[in-house]
């Protein structure tokens, strides 16, 4: 289980996972381009890829920097997770449009982990 301000989040159960921080190298889009690590985790594939879609809808326009990765845990859940960057501030996004069970982990990005893939799989326990 995970902890955020109001509530604990079973992450056995379908949830959404932001990590976030400045865009290291990317200027194309402006100044304060921010760098997300968004991860959409479900029971069911297309409801995981559903919410992950409408996440991204939210951002765009964005450059893709690391493609969609969709991978499962050793509970059964399908995760997918990419890396953008995008324009839009977080403060800009309406997450009660994904859904009831997100987690804001300050944690996840390359400036306190260095590679968020090993830290995720540390987290979740992917095969």
């Amino acid at each position: 289980m995970t902890k955020t301000l109001s509530k604990t989040i079973d992450i056995t159960g379908s949830h959404f996972r932001i990590g976030w921080q400045k865009s290291p190298d990317n200027r194309a889009m402006g100044d304060s381009v921010a760098r997300y690590y968004p991860l959409s985790a479900a029971q069911d594939r297309i409801e995981a890829l559903a919410k992950l879609n409408l996440f991204l809808e939210q951002v765009s326009p964005i450059i893709e920097i690391m493609p969609e990765r969709m991978t499962r845990t050793e509970s059964g859940l399908y995760c997918y997770f990419q890396i953008i960057d995008s324009p839009k501030a977080l403060g800009e996004i309406d997450f009660s449009r994904i859904g009831r069970n997100v987690i804001r982990d300050r944690r996840l990005c390359e400036r306190q982990v260095g590679n968020v893939i090993d830290y995720l799989n540390t987290i979740y326990h992917f095969r």
